[in-house]
């Protein structure tokens, strides 16, 4: 009978969720530690059968901080513990009233209530544990799913804060080390933990004075939007000490303006660290959304880590690094005597903070980041970075050639983006192919990898490579980055390496046929082959009229005329028409040359003007060839800048060429670059673009009308095999390269 109503009472306890508890504790010791254990602390071992606990403060008249906190390593790590108040849906992991707390503790091995401030007399507070869970809602500290308790670092930590105070102007350290911070400007206190500021409202969060002094590494769990910046937004700080002026700055910075960080940014943010007035580049169009970053000061340069993951380039920044000393490091906006006008302040929301006084290690680093990640998620905010504002991108990636050639306009700069396409620029001086495999993650960061499949990756990369790899290995990495683009569900396109020094450029010789190779591998989606051009083949000396002094890169002149015109034309081909369903139909001959009436030049801008330059023919982007004019500088191949009827634009390298005197003509390309698949219904002549538009591609070419069509070539270009189509025939053409070496390209009927 005792048996049996024992075993009655066990399973009557176990639906009632037993609880057991520890008798009231008087706290009267504020401290940082538990070391007077029975004065600052009440500690308890969490029950192996509990799932839930009750923190309750019956007596705490004078308004003494408490904070709870939890351990899974047996007492070595304590951790801030979130609980929910019984009055409240909002957890918090401190507080300085009375009332009764609860939470889930399945994931910890002990939890303690500590007396973090004294203002005066005494606490009494207790701890219940129940073998049900606590109720909805509770917020245990671990979140996410977690198996274990987050393991946070606590060695060299100076302040903490977790912004659960939900109101008034100051939050508090609940390490104990430092201060409280101040909100200054009234920013908003957010359910679950966290303060938002507002640009326009000039709010920050101020830290005091000790900390700034001391910390190294500085840890930011926020949330950053880029609509909440701006496309031309400058210098929008994150935090930054101010000691009188911008040279005396440090922080960190996100900026959308290019005036500091790198090249274009559309999409998202960079971000980066500056010291000093020194501004160096750590992640491009890299931030928006929720998550950490980490920033650790070094003796000659900073680090920047997004969620964990460090930058490839360290922050090179003038000055001297490590600690700072003068006005208080603010967040979200710019500090007093920073000499930043508050423009800078910034729209974020910051769910927690944390600062050292040594730096942090990449392991450290990793650590926080699965701790910090893991409680946040479980208060309701988990790492979401490019989440919204996804775009379809054309990136260009590459060297020096891609990002700053010499000086000269950079052919990027010059693309006309269609398909809605948003450009993007990652190109790094002197980088070689295996830099940029091994950094993939960094230099293509995550913030590209939900682009829709639409996204272009454009790779011109390798002639760094030369006297340190193989032309297999250049070749290989250039596979290796377009398997790479394609995980990511985008389109890859290769570019072939052109001539480099006073002679031949041999190694280009010997990387470019493997190259050409990879679409028919179905390694790349496309072959821009700018070594086709005789201007860069890579046999010849670069040192002709499309090269700058450095024999290294091409000039401004070629940039609009060469570079960026075979750019164009492959991308706008690979985003073209792919079938006769799909195709124009042409339905005028295409246009004879046209004579030039007048022209002048301003600058570098040539102004031709004739009775009426053909709308169809002379295609903004595309190339016209112009011939017989004096002064002899107004001939040559030219990239169509505008076309206004009866003026056209070109860029001209050369300046001061005065007006024409001797009037000559103007042949336009009737074939646009979209058009792999076109269909004639005029019977006259169709005038093709040039072949090297095209060169390892075919064109496809469906004659409907009644009456024959003839083919014209560009600029005197090599057609090979009929040039006539008669009715209801398909003219399949393909370009074709004519030298390795030398360049150049031919027309060859295929059909």
């Amino acid at each position: 009978m005792k048996k049996k109503l024992c075993l009655v009472l066990t399973i009557l306890c176990f639906y009632a969720a037993c609880a057991h508890a520890q008798q009231n504790q008087v706290l009267s010791v504020a401290g940082a530690t538990c070391t007077t254990t029975g004065t600052t602390c009440l500690i308890n071992t969490v029950d192996p059968s509990a799932g839930g606990v009750t923190f309750t403060v019956t007596a705490n008249a004078s308004g003494n901080t408490l904070v709870f906190e939890a351990s899974g390593d047996g007492g070595k790590t304590w951790v801030a513990f979130n609980a929910t108040p019984s009055n409240s849906s909002t957890p918090a992991s401190s507080t300085t009233s009375t009332g009764t707390w609860q939470s889930n503790v399945a994931a910890y091995t002990n939890v303690r209530i500590r007396m973090l401030t004294l203002v005066s007399g005494t606490s009494t507070v207790s701890i219940l544990f129940s073998i049900a869970s606590a109720r909805a809602g509770g917020g245990g500290g671990g979140g996410g799913g977690t198996t274990g308790a987050p393991t946070l670092v606590t060695a060299n930590l100076i302040g903490d804060y977790r912004f659960t105070e939900g109101s008034g102007t100051t939050d508090v350290d609940v390490s104990g080390k430092s201060g409280p911070v101040t909100l200054v400007n009234t920013p908003t206190w957010v359910t679950g933990g966290g303060v938002s500021c507002v640009s326009g409202s000039s709010q920050y969060i101020s830290v005091p004075t000790s900390i700034t002094t001391a910390a190294v590494s500085v840890e930011l769990y926020v949330s950053v939007q880029y609509s909440n910046i701006g496309a031309l937004q400058q210098r929008a700080l994150i935090i930054n000490n101010g000691g009188g002026a911008t040279s005396n700055t440090s922080g960190i910075l996100v900026d959308t303006s290019n005036a500091f960080l790198g090249p274009v940014n559309t999409g998202a943010p960079d971000i980066g660290a500056f010291k000093n007035g020194g501004f160096g580049e750590a992640y491009e169009n890299s931030w928006n959304g929720t998550g950490l970053i980490t920033w650790v000061k070094g003796s000659s340069a900073d680090a920047i880590y997004l969620n964990g993951q460090q930058s490839s380039q360290l922050i090179q920044n003038s000055g001297t690094l490590g600690v700072d000393t003068g006005n208080n490091f603010q967040i979200c906006g710019a500090a007093a005597g920073s000499g930043f006008a508050s423009s800078t302040y910034l729209t974020m929301t910051v769910y927690w903070v944390r600062f050292f006084s040594a730096a942090l290690t990449a392991p450290q680093v990793t650590t926080d980041y699965a701790g910090m990640s893991a409680i946040e998620a479980g208060n309701g905010f988990p790492v979401s970075v490019g989440g919204t504002d996804q775009v379809s991108y054309a990136i260009d990636v590459g060297d020096s050639l891609t990002a700053s050639p010499g000086g000269s306009v950079a052919y990027p700069t010059l693309l006309t983006l269609n398909n809605s396409l948003v450009t993007g620029v990652r190109g790094v001086s002197g980088q070689q192919t295996s830099t940029l495999i091994s950094n993939f993650p960094v230099i293509i960061p995550a913030f590209y990898r939900s682009s829709a499949q639409l996204s272009l990756f454009n790779y011109w990369e390798g002639t760094n490579d030369s006297g340190t790899l193989t032309a297999a290995q250049t070749a290989g990495n250039q596979r290796k980055f377009c398997t790479l683009v394609h995980q990511l569900g985008a389109k890859c396109a290769l570019m072939t390496m052109i001539a480099r020094g006073s002679s031949a450029f041999t190694f280009a010789e010997n990387v470019n046929p493997l190259t050409r190779q990879f679409v028919a591998n179905g390694y790349a989606d496309m072959v821009i082959d700018i070594a086709a051009d005789t201007n860069f083949a890579p046999g010849n000396a670069a040192t002709g009229v499309c090269y700058l002094g450095d024999q290294t890169h091409y000039t401004t002149a070629c940039s609009y005329n060469n570079v960026s015109v075979l750019v164009q034309a492959a991308m706008n081909s690979l985003y073209g028409n792919w079938s006769f369903g799909a195709a124009n139909t042409y339905s005028s001959a295409g246009a004879a040359a046209i004579a030039t009436t007048a022209g002048t030049e301003s600058t570098n801008t040539m102004t031709f003007t004739s009775a009426g330059w053909t709308a169809a023919t002379f295609v903004v982007g595309t190339r016209m060839v112009c011939a017989g004019i004096t002064p002899a500088g107004y001939n040559g191949v030219w990239q169509i800048l505008t076309n206004g009827g009866t003026i056209v634009t070109a860029y001209n390298g050369t300046t001061g060429l005065g007006p024409i005197t001797v009037q000559g003509t103007c042949q336009g390309e009737q074939l646009q670059q979209a058009d792999n698949y076109a269909i004639l219904n005029s019977g006259g002549n169709f005038l093709l673009s040039s072949c090297l538009d095209w060169v390892g591609r075919n064109v496809n070419l469906w004659n409907i009308n009644g009456s024959s069509g003839t083919l014209v070539v560009f600029n005197s270009e090599i057609f090979v095999g009929s040039t006539t189509v008669t009715t209801n025939a398909v003219a399949i053409l393909s370009s074709v390269l004519t030298s390795n070496t030398a360049g150049g390209c031919k027309w060859v009927r295929l059909q």
